[in-house]
């Protein structure tokens, strides 16, 4: 007998239907499964005979073929578990075709027949109420964060048994939710607060005022100075005066953060814009993102967030380097022979970086590393990422007076308000562009939103030609200049303002000097 039941994949971070089909026929007793399966999946059958004969449910001495398809996508992971159960049940006779009909089942089983949770849950919960699918069944520890998607029946089950007896009892699976739903806008949800705060950081006016700009417009940074200077401290303090997130991206973030099974207690929501600090050490595959299974790195986990890379020539140069076209499209491209993988990225990249291996350069009287290793230190960070960082800042160590001294320093509560309004003066600007930040803007918007007065012109024509800008720099340059505007309500890119973004932007050309 022919059955077949609907179950549920991720691609890359979005869901994918997933057709199961059985039949059970004369022959020789066996249970084949075919459709492009990777081992983990091959290896689901003993599991899963076992659990139906533990639930009470002895497979027929009969030949069972089970197909996932479609047959081109290569499946992985232990969610086929459940689906697989529910369709040889149907050609058993235990159960009928029609009670699974409008119904997505996705869960991994024990020998005991209990239900366990899987990964990217919500995603495919997303994908099956877009695909007209009313019902979803998933493992109870599954059932908030399948709630997340409104407008979809979540059926959270703790075995294959209890599952079986709702299916038998319609009236009752009609009026069993099997979890409390759960609020579906972001607003509703207690905003969660950064641990760090900008009235910690003791001095360092510059960096502060670096620190704003960025936020302002979604900039990347890079800080310059040695130990103790505060480099660290800053960076952690940022997330908290960015803005919100709103419910789509809250959405997308939660998405990626359940591929990677990483959601907080409780599988609820992410609010809060996240942090990452990955350590140097970390592979090409951890922060870009990879595996035989492409999974989404430490850049995708950072996506609307911040990623803090401390220490930045200590990682391998090739996987800095990687970070270029992700910093660009806002999104990391992992091509595979079967198939090619999207994870966004869009993120605001902040380095860290010491001015030479022992971090006491320039001063001479503690700082014994000659020119030679300064270089070779500093051109770990290649040229071309050092152009896509839209504001260089060199830090010096806070005084003894600013960390003594009783000032009052400006809280992250304070800064944050003035950021929120550069946000949404960018965020109406650019309502019909599909973009929300400066430092989104594609080559077209600058020409559009960055226009100078004759000043202008001559300045950035005089500074191009002498500081051999590249054409990414002078954008950026552009941009920031963009973001310094807004920050002051201005509808115009005054010379002011292009003469403090360029003064973001020479840290490499004074490396080069001293070098």
């Amino acid at each position: 007998m022919y059955s077949y039941v609907t179950s549920g994949t991720v691609f890359g971070i979005e869901g994918m239907l997933i057709q199961v089909e059985t039949d059970v026929s004369d022959g020789l007793p066996a249970l084949h499964l075919v459709g492009s399966l990777s081992g983990g999946i091959r290896e689901s059958g003993e599991r899963i005979r076992t659990a139906m004969r533990n639930s009470g449910f002895r497979l027929p001495p009969k030949r069972i073929v089970v197909n996932l398809s479609p047959a081109d996508v290569r499946k992985d992971g232990s969610g086929y578990d459940l689906p697989i159960a529910v369709a040889i049940l149907i050609s058993m006779g235990f159960l009928s075709q029609e009670q699974v009909r409008e119904t997505v089942f996705l869960g991994e089983l024990c020998l005991d027949g209990t239900v366990m949770p899987v990964r990217g849950v919500l995603s495919v919960a997303d994908h099956a109420k877009k695909s007209g699918f009313h019902t979803l069944v998933v493992a109870y520890d599954n059932r908030q964060e399948a709630s997340l998607v409104s407008g979809l029946q979540v059926i959270g089950i703790r075995s294959l048994t209890e599952l079986v007896t709702l299916l038998q009892e319609p009236d009752r699976l009609r009026s069993y939710v099997g979890a409390d739903r759960v609020e579906h806008a972001a607003e509703s949800m207690p905003e969660e607060h950064a641990p760090h705060d900008f009235r910690d950081l003791h001095g360092q006016p510059i960096l502060r005022r670096a620190m704003e700009i960025a936020a302002s417009g979604m900039h990347n940074l890079l800080m310059s100075g040695p130990p103790g200077a505060g480099k660290t401290l800053a960076a952690k303090c940022l997330t908290g005066i960015l803005p919100p997130l709103s419910f789509e991206e809250c959405m997308e973030l939660t998405k990626i953060y359940s591929v990677r099974g990483m959601l907080p207690d409780g599988h609820r929501m992410i609010t809060a814009r996240p942090f990452r600090s990955p350590h140097h050490s970390a592979s090409m595959a951890a922060l870009i993102g990879g595996g035989l299974a492409p999974k989404p790195g430490e850049i995708s986990l950072a996506h609307n967030g911040v990623l803090f890379l401390d220490e930045l020539p200590e990682f391998s140069r090739t996987v800095i380097d990687a970070l270029r076209q992700p910093l660009e499209d806002g999104s990391v491209t992992l091509s595979r022979l079967q198939a090619t993988y999207r994870f966004p990225a869009r993120i605001m990249l902040v380095g860290a970086m010491n001015p030479c291996p022992c971090g006491a350069y320039p001063d001479r009287n503690r700082c014994h590393c000659t020119l030679h290793q300064i270089q070779t230190y500093q051109n770990h960070v290649s040229r071309a990422l050092l152009d896509r960082m839209d504001l260089h800042v060199t830090v010096r160590p806070p005084s003894f007076r600013d960390i003594k001294q009783n000032t009052v320093w400006e809280a992250s509560d304070a800064i944050r308000e003035r950021v929120v309004q550069s946000h949404r003066i960018q965020t109406l600007r650019y309502r019909d562009r599909g973009i929300r930040y400066n430092a989104q803007l594609p080559v077209d918007g600058i020409r559009e939103f960055c226009q100078l007065g004759s000043d202008g012109e001559d300045f950035m024509q005089e500074l191009y030609e002498q500081e051999a800008f590249s054409a990414r720099g002078y954008h950026r340059v552009l941009k920031l200049a963009r973001t310094i505007a807004d920050m002051e309500a201005s509808e115009r890119i005054s010379l002011s303002h292009l003469k403090e973004a360029v003064s973001y932007r020479l840290l490499d050309r004074r490396k080069e000097s001293e070098g």
